[in-house]
């Protein structure tokens, strides 16, 4: 399948306004800048080469379990726990914003 962000765009616009979020909070709670968020919307960016190559700025459940040292299963309970705090859907996907999930692993490392 290939990627057709003219098509995807409008989804993702569409998903986030659903959850009644600005462009500057999605940026906030992805990593991205406002301009890639726009661009993404419109189509003009591929997403996957953005948000999921070398920079990884989201974690797929595979990568958080491997990341935390704990299994999928136990992965989905903990990020469906933990919606609010790091946690980004994109369609039926949830994702870990590694920047986040560092910065709440190293809060409860220090209490």
């Amino acid at each position: 399948m290939k990627y057709d962000g003219y098509e995807i765009g409008p989804h993702i616009r569409q998903l986030r306004k659903n959850k009644m979020m600005t462009v500057a909070e999605l940026s906030d709670r992805t990593g991205l800048s406002s301009s890639s968020i726009n661009q993404i919307e419109q189509g003009g960016r591929n997403i996957r080469r953005k948000m999921m190559a070398d920079e990884k700025i989201l974690l797929n459940v595979e990568e958080t379990a491997a990341y935390l040292g704990i299994g999928k299963t136990k992965c989905r309970e903990f990020l469906r726990e933990h919606e609010h705090d790091f946690v980004i859907r994109i369609g039926n996907r949830i994702y870990a914003n590694k920047n986040l999930l560092e910065q709440w692993v190293d809060k409860q490392s220090k209490q």
